[in-house]
C-alpha cells in the first residue's frame, strides 16, 4: 500500500445536511436514540418560534432553494407591437 491510499484509509469524511447553523445562535449538538425522539425535539423547538421567526425561517429556506432561479434576470413584462 503506498503512502496516498494509507492517508484515504485514516481520513474521515463527514457529510452533514444544508442546515444553516447560524440560525438562533445555537452551539450546542444534540445526539438523538431514534428518529422519532429527534422528530419530537424538532416540532418543540418550532412550536417555541414566534409566527415572524417562522416566517424568516421559511423566507431563507426558499432563497437557498430558488437562488439559482432569483440570480437569473427577470423578463420583461411588455407588449411589443411591430409594425
Amino acid at each position: 500500500m503506498n503512502s496516498r491510499m494509507k492517508e484515504k484509509k485514516n481520513k474521515v469524511e463527514v457529510n452533514e445536511p444544508g442546515i444553516p447553523y447560524s440560525s438562533q445562535g445555537k452551539k450546542r449538538i444534540t445526539f438523538f436514540r431514534s428518529h422519532e425522539e429527534a422528530e419530537l425535539a424538532t416540532l418543540r423547538e418550532r412550536m417555541r418560534m414566534t409566527p415572524e421567526q417562522r416566517i424568516a425561517m421559511v423566507t431563507e429556506m426558499l432563497t437557498q432553494l430558488y437562488a439559482e432561479e432569483l440570480s437569473r434576470p427577470k423578463p420583461t413584462r411588455r407588449i411589443i407591437f411591430h409594425s
